[in-house]
């Protein structure tokens, strides 16, 4: 059970998919769904990785192709509240920005978007 004070890793919700840190790298990896032929010669759906602009193009064009594969970034917060719920509020300090963010309900989980766990 987490305390009020303790460190979690925080996956970021798909919201924060473009931000980057420091070095130029995006919260999140993407792919998109590609159509391709297999040994059999029958046409299959794959997952082709892509880089943050044929992301943001395939987006605008067709957002059910673009597939975000897993966090580059956790991000490291705090809790600041545990909630009846079960769930906790945190600061976590901004990776680009320098501002604090404070998110509240957070499900402890560390599996999903917007969840965290225990470091």
């Amino acid at each position: 059970m987490l305390e009020v004070g303790d460190k979690v890793t925080y996956i970021p919700d798909y919201c924060h998919a473009f931000e980057k840190n420091a070095e130029g790298i995006t919260t999140w990896a993407f792919a998109a769904k590609v159509r391709s032929r297999s040994k059999s010669g029958a046409t299959e759906e794959v997952l082709e990785d892509i880089d943050e602009k044929k992301a943001r193009k395939l987006l605008k064009e067709d957002p059910s192709k673009v597939v975000y594969k897993h966090p580059n970034i956790v991000w490291t917060g705090t809790v600041t509240a545990v909630n009846d719920d079960g769930t906790v509020d945190l600061d976590l300090p901004g990776s680009c920005s320098g501002v604090t963010l404070n998110y509240g309900n957070v499900k402890v989980d560390g599996t999903k978007p917007h969840t965290c766990c225990a470091v």
